[in-house]
């Protein structure tokens, strides 16, 4: 399962050491990182733009109402639940007399992120004719086994692609790859760049950290940076194709060399991860979906 710089940039370090047997935390993510999180949800935010006016209220959902917030510019902390946490742009209380009404939450349709907002540490991958974006975490189904998901809300407000830089050609090729072993296959991104406070979200729904671990220094994963990605594939009619289980299933069957998979299942899951190694990337026994760049990034906790 990640910001030049118009204004000094808040290096926080927070959050420790966990159980590489975790998911996002294990051995092939030791790509990451050292202890320090660009951003932080109240500590560095990014530009965004209100579309319509919207109300700015104390609580993503409900709570006090502070005031409308007119269309125009704004920072972006955070998502959660529908909803993204904005200050205001002089971070100035809107209502009279309440001193923290300068920071609230705005219902997510009403905000806009331009690409260029991540200070270049992250770059947006575009679907095209041989990728398909379908962010998992966009959805409201997320770690399903079967018809039971163990988290039923989006965790990002925007179905995009962000990858660190060094990561962004090799997704192309990748993609190219596997339409030459598979012609008209498209190459299905479902995870990549993943906040800090989105790890932290997973970690306090889902409790097991045999699966989804706290995120804390030294060790972020390589989604934190930007420098992994989470695959399948569709087929020339636009099909998932089976590999055997579910994306982020939490059972043995998510393991590459898992017992019990069909030929066909081994022959997809083959050919993947022979393309993913030949584009340069480096694949995780535990999750036959997940491939990361062999480099460092710093982990980036900027709105998604």
């Amino acid at each position: 399962m990640e910001s030049r710089f118009s204004r000094p940039l808040v290096i926080i370090a927070f959050l420790s050491l966990v159980s590489c047997s975790s998911r996002e935390f294990h051995v092939d993510d030791a790509d990451s990182h050292g202890t320090a999180v660009v951003g932080t949800p109240d500590g560095r935010q990014i530009e965004g733009t209100l579309t319509v006016s919207a109300p700015l209220t104390s609580e993503a959902g409900n709570g006090r109402t502070y005031c409308t917030l007119p269309a125009g510019r704004v920072l972006v902390a955070k998502y959660q639940s529908g909803f993204y946490r904005v200050y205001t742009v002089n971070k100035k209380p809107c209502a009279p007399g309440v001193a923290d009404s300068f920071r609230g939450w705005v219902p997510a349709a009403s905000v806009e992120i331009a690409d260029t907002a991540y200070f270049g540490k992250v770059t947006r991958v575009m679907p095209n004719s041989k990728i398909s974006v379908e962010s998992q975490y966009a959805t409201n189904q997320i770690f399903c086994t079967g018809s039971k998901c163990l988290i039923n809300e989006p965790l990002y407000g925007k179905d995009r692609c962000y990858v660190h830089p060094k990561l962004a050609g090799l997704v192309q090729n990748a993609a190219i790859k596997l339409d030459r072993k598979r012609p008209g296959h498209k190459l299905v991104l479902l995870d990549c760049y993943r906040p800090v406070y989105v790890q932290q979200r997973m970690a306090d729904l889902v409790k097991d950290p045999m699966w989804v671990a706290q995120p804390r220094p030294p060790r972020f994963g390589g989604h934190n940076g930007g420098i992994a990605i989470d695959v399948t594939m569709r087929d020339v009619s636009g099909q998932r194709i089976d590999m055997g289980s579910g994306y982020d299933e939490f059972t043995a069957r998510s393991n590459y060399a898992a017992s019990g998979l069909t030929a066909e299942q081994k022959a997809a899951r083959k050919d993947l991860r022979d393309v993913m190694i030949e584009t340069g990337l480096k694949p995780y026994d535990g999750e036959w979906w997940h491939f990361s760049l062999d480099t460092t990034a710093e982990p980036l906790d900027l709105a998604l």
